[in-house]
C-alpha cells in the first residue's frame, strides 16, 4: 500500500515522500535519521481536515487571522481561537494549520503542509513575514491583493457577459427556427410544389437536415458543455486556451495588461515584505498565466546573471519605456515595491478603458450581426409564402 509522509528533513527543510508499506507505522519506520514526521497518509487521501477550499473561503480565513493577529494575538493563539469557532467556517482551517504548529513547523510550512491549495504567493509572504516579524502585514498584503485581483476578474466577467449572453440567446433562436419552424414550412412548400429560390432552398435543407438529426444535436451540444467543464478543470488545457485566446488583437491586449498588473502586484507586495527580486519574480511567475510567466521567467534568468531589476524587465517586455523610467528611478531610492503597485494600477486604469472600449464598440456590431442573420432566416422563410400569395392573387 503507498503512504505519503509530510516530514522535516535534517536540514529543517519540509519534504513529502511516497513509500510502499504495509501500514503507517512500516511507512514511518522510513524515516531516515534527524527526519521527524509531520503526517502520514493513505495515497489519495488528503492531510488536514479537508483537501481544498475555494478561493473566497481562503480569502475570508486570512482576512479573519489578520484582524485576531492584529489584536495583539500570537499565531498559535489566533489559530486555536478560530478553531474554536464553528459559525466562522473556518474552523477546519485553523485546525489543519495547527496540526503543523503543533508538530514544529514554521507559519509558512504548516501553511505549505496543510494541503489546502494554499497559493504560492502567500506561502512566500508568510515565509518573508515570519522572518521580519511582522506576519499580520504579510497578511493583510495578501488579503489586499486578492481582493484587488478579484476586482479586475470581475470587471473582465462583467465585459464578457453581454457577449456570452447574446451568441447564447442567438443559436437558441437559430436552433429552434432551424429544428421546428423551418422544417414544417418546408413540408408545407413540398405539397405545394413551389418554386423555390436558391438561398430558401439552402434554409430548407438546412432545417430538414436539422429535424431529422435533431436527438443526436442536442446529444452533442451536451456531451460539448460536458467536455468543456471536464477540460476546464484541466490547468493544462486552460493554459493552452489562454495562449491561444492572447493571440487575438483585443484579446491579446487584455492578456497582456491583466497578467502584468497582476504580477507586478505580487512582485509589489513580495518586495514590500523584505525579499528578494528573484524570489519576487519566481513566485510572479508561478502565479501568473502562461503568456506573462514566461516573460517573468526570462526576468528572473536575468537578474540571477546579474542585471538590474529595470533592465531584465525591459529585456523580458515587462516594461516600457516609461515605466523603464520609473523603474530606474526606484532603483536608486529604494522604492521598488511602490514604483510596482503604481505601474499596477495603471496597467489596471489601461484595463478598465479597453474593456469599456471593447463593450461599447462590440456590442452593436453583435447585435447587428444577429439581427442580420436572423433575419435572413426568416426572409428566406417568408419569400416563398409571398409568391405563393401572390400566384393565388
Amino acid at each position: 500500500m503507498r503512504f505519503e509522509l509530510v516530514l522535516v528533513d535534517e536540514r529543517g527543510t519540509l519534504a513529502r515522500r511516497s513509500v510502499e508499506a504495509a501500514s503507517k507505522a512500516a511507512a514511518r519506520a522510513t524515516l531516515r535519521p534527524g527526519e521527524r514526521e509531520i503526517a502520514c497518509k493513505s495515497a489519495g487521501v488528503a492531510f488536514g481536515r479537508q483537501a481544498s477550499i475555494g478561493r473566497g473561503d481562503r480569502l475570508a480565513f486570512c482576512e479573519a487571522l489578520e484582524q485576531v493577529l492584529a489584536g495583539g494575538l500570537t499565531l498559535s493563539e489566533a489559530l486555536r481561537a478560530l478553531s474554536s469557532d464553528e459559525g466562522s467556517g473556518g474552523a477546519s482551517v485553523a485546525r489543519a494549520l495547527l496540526l503543523g504548529l503543533d508538530a514544529g513547523l514554521s507559519p509558512s510550512q504548516a501553511f505549505e503542509s496543510s494541503g489546502l491549495g494554499w497559493s504560492p504567493f502567500l506561502i512566500a509572504l508568510v515565509r518573508s513575514g515570519e522572518r521580519a516579524g511582522q506576519l499580520p502585514a504579510s497578511l493583510e498584503r495578501f488579503v489586499r491583493f486578492e481582493r484587488g485581483l478579484l476586482e479586475m476578474r470581475g470587471r473582465l466577467i462583467s465585459a464578457s457577459v453581454y457577449p456570452v449572453v447574446l451568441g447564447a440567446v442567438s443559436l437558441g433562436v437559430l436552433g429552434f427556427l432551424l429544428g421546428f419552424v423551418v422544417p414544417k414550412f418546408a413540408a408545407a412548400l413540398d405539397d405545394l410544389r413551389t418554386d423555390l429560390p436558391a438561398a430558401s432552398r439552402l434554409v430548407f435543407d438546412i432545417g430538414r437536415w436539422t429535424g431529422d438529426h435533431l436527438a443526436v444535436i442536442a446529444l452533442g451540444v451536451v456531451l460539448a458543455l460536458i467536455a468543456a467543464l471536464v477540460a476546464g478543470s484541466s490547468p493544462a488545457i486552460r493554459a493552452a486556451v489562454l495562449a491561444a485566446i492572447s493571440r487575438l488583437p483585443v484579446a491579446r491586449d487584455v492578456v497582456t495588461l491583466a497578467g502584468r498588473a497582476q504580477a507586478m502586484r505580487v512582485a509589489a507586495a513580495l518586495l514590500g515584505g523584505g525579499a528578494t527580486m528573484s524570489t519576487a519574480l519566481e513566485v510572479a511567475r508561478r502565479t501568473s498565466p502562461a503568456p506573462t510567466a514566461a516573460r517573468l521567467e526570462r526576468a528572473a534568468a536575468r537578474v540571477q546573471e546579474g542585471a538590474a531589476p529595470s533592465l531584465a524587465m525591459a529585456d523580458a517586455g515587462l516594461a516600457g519605456p516609461v515605466a523603464l523610467q520609473l523603474i530606474v528611478a526606484a532603483e536608486r531610492t529604494g522604492g521598488l515595491p511602490a514604483c510596482f503597485e503604481r505601474l499596477a494600477t495603471a496597467d489596471e486604469a489601461r484595463l478598465a478603458k479597453l474593456l469599456d472600449r471593447a463593450t461599447t464598440a462590440w456590442g452593436p456590431v453583435l447585435l447587428l450581426g444577429v439581427a442580420a442573420v436572423v433575419g435572413c432566416v426568416v426572409l428566406a422563410l417568408y419569400w416563398p409564402m409571398l409568391q405563393v400569395f401572390e400566384s393565388i392573387r
